[in-house]
């Protein structure tokens, strides 16, 4: 586990009075940072400034996500960068059992440090950086780059299989783009993602259908999977 400087952190990472929550922190229960405080529970030194942690240890992992940049598709037609989305906007959604496009809300997004990414190469030149863990739909279904890392402690209650070269992810404009090649990269990388879209599960990212960071299928149950 890597030392990291939370002061660097919110310097370049937090906006004015923009809160980033679920930090994953190692040894805290949670973490909840400000640019005026940094408020830690199950922390002995808690409801202390930023300025009085050095360096904290921050899990990379955890969480399906993208990098700053992705476009997300909106439910007024334009695209949003996935940083920028935040609870209670409406994207674009995909109904699975009755194939269509639907207008679906934002519950909660998330933003954690992983310790890679990868590029998904299609046919058509269009690339798509993602996290390994986080599953996008294909003609197969719901597949992922690392499935076990996807299915790990059960925050997904969908089959998810491996996602390789020669697959097909599903476009929001109906079509499908064939996977050419995957490459990961090792490096820390600040992510952000939607982590529960109400209903349907799911939001086009890069205009690639990608789930929501855990709960149910796209069939419309609702509940955001939580």
């Amino acid at each position: 586990m890597e030392k990291y400087d939370i002061r660097k952190y919110i310097e370049k990472y937090i906006p004015s009075k923009q809160t980033v929550k679920r930090a994953a922190v190692t040894g805290l229960a949670a973490l909840t940072i400000t640019t005026a405080t940094a408020t830690l529970t199950g922390c002995p030194h808690a409801n202390q400034s930023p300025g009085a942690y050095d360096s904290l240890d921050i899990d990379s992992g955890g969480g399906c996500c993208f990098p700053a940049g992705t476009k997300i598709s909106m439910s007024d037609n334009s695209l949003k960068n996935v940083e920028d989305v935040q609870a209670g906007d409406t994207v674009i959604s995909f109904d699975e059992e009755n194939k269509k496009l639907v207008n679906a809300k934002v519950l909660e997004v998330e933003s954690p440090i992983r310790d890679h990414i990868c590029t998904i190469s299609f046919d058509n030149g269009e690339k798509l950086d993602i996290t390994d863990d986080h599953p996008i739909f294909t003609k197969d279904g719901w597949k992922s780059i690392n499935p076990e890392a996807t299915l790990k402690g059960g925050r997904y209650k969908i089959p998810v299989t491996k996602l390789e070269e020669g697959d097909e992810a599903f476009c929001i404009n109906g079509n499908y783009m064939k996977i050419l090649d995957i490459k990961k990269e090792m490096k820390k990388t600040q992510t952000f993602t939607l982590k529960y879209v109400d209903k349907f599960h799911n939001f086009f990212a890069d205009n690639v259908l990608a789930h929501n960071c855990g709960g149910g299928g796209g069939g419309g149950s609702g509940g955001g999977g939580q």
